[in-house]
């Protein structure tokens, strides 16, 4: 069940020509689909779903999640391979993105929750 926060959120994303479904999970262990952690994010490219872990977090983690699971996206559709074993560079391209569509007024939050 989505919240108000999410109310508003992105529930479809196409990628290079390729449509995912966005779930957002209450809970960080519904996020991984073999339930074995908990996570942030994840993208599942058989089913082609991404699932956010809501939680209370601000508006700009979950932006900063869905550009990181878009990221993924593209590396693998374009089969590049660059971000299998660097999460950390990914998150640090995704916290760069958001804070460029901020910066640049092309996303706009109604809270005060991005610092860099």
């Amino acid at each position: 069940m989505r919240s108000d926060k999410t109310e508003t959120m992105p529930k479809e994303m196409i990628v290079l020509g390729i449509p995912y479904q966005i779930e957002y999970c209450d809970n960080p262990a519904d996020v991984d689909s073999e339930k074995r952690e908990a996570r942030w994010g994840e993208i599942d490219y058989w089913t082609r779903t991404i699932r956010i872990y809501e939680g209370k977090r601000p508006l700009a983690d979950l932006w900063r999640t869905i550009f990181h699971e878009l990221l993924h996206a593209i590396d693998q559709q374009l089969h590049l391979g660059l971000f299998e074993k660097h999460e950390d560079e990914m998150d640090s391209l995704a916290l760069g993105l958001l804070d460029t569509f901020i910066r640049n007024g092309w996303l706009v939050l109604e809270e005060e929750a991005l610092n860099v």
